[in-house]
């Protein structure tokens, strides 16, 4: 009999032979099997990761036997792995735009910092649920200076819109714009006020 709570569950790492806390136990990795309501028997999360760096090849291939043979349950791990990991895929992303744009990239996770509302609109951030699509109030990690590529203290989140419109528009063309519109606007109430 267990020494431990009934509510911690404890199990037998069948590498190492050690008896461990049952969250020490790899969530999806390996088959495991609950032998009663208090012991189970499987890998820990260490040895795991020991047989995992060995044997690379043949995982890779199961995870990938697995993707095939799961696709709609394999694209919605995806997804909810990257909307609960923003920082991450903006990370990555950078590192590929900074490669194929020829620009410098020395950042690291703890220079993404996403705020919780749009610096440039004040809009809260949207972040997508289970669409693989960008929303226009969602995230986006910009250049301030792009000339000086990704790197600590000139990249700054901000909406994807407004990333898009400052990646589109020279600061010329956009006070024209705005001028335009005002005067459309102004004319606009002028021809239609009663």
């Amino acid at each position: 009999m267990s020494t431990s709570p009934p509510h911690v569950l404890v199990g037998s790492c069948t590498t190492s032979m050690s008896r461990i806390p049952r969250k020490s136990f790899c969530k999806w990795g390996h088959p495991r099997t609950l032998s009663t309501v208090e012991e189970s028997t499987g890998a820990c999360k260490t040895c795991h990761a020991v047989w995992r760096s060995r044997h690379r090849a043949e995982a890779k291939e199961k995870s990938k036997e697995w993707r095939v043979l799961n696709p709609e349950r394999s694209k919605m791990v995806c997804l909810k792995w990257r909307e609960s990991h923003p920082e991450l895929i903006m990370l990555s992303n950078a590192r590929k735009n900074a490669k194929e744009r020829k620009v410098p990239y020395s950042l690291t996770l703890a220079d993404i910092v996403i705020p919780d509302r749009c610096p440039v609109f004040g809009t809260p951030f949207v972040f997508t649920k289970n669409t693989g699509k960008q929303s226009p109030q969602g995230p986006s990690l910009d250049r301030i200076i792009p000339e000086l590529g990704y790197v600590p203290g000139n990249v700054w989140v901000i909406s994807w819109r407004a990333n898009k419109l400052k990646g589109d528009a020279s600061l010329h063309e956009l006070s024209v714009l705005v001028k335009r519109n005002i005067a459309l606007l102004v004319w606009g109430v002028l021809l239609f006020a009663p």
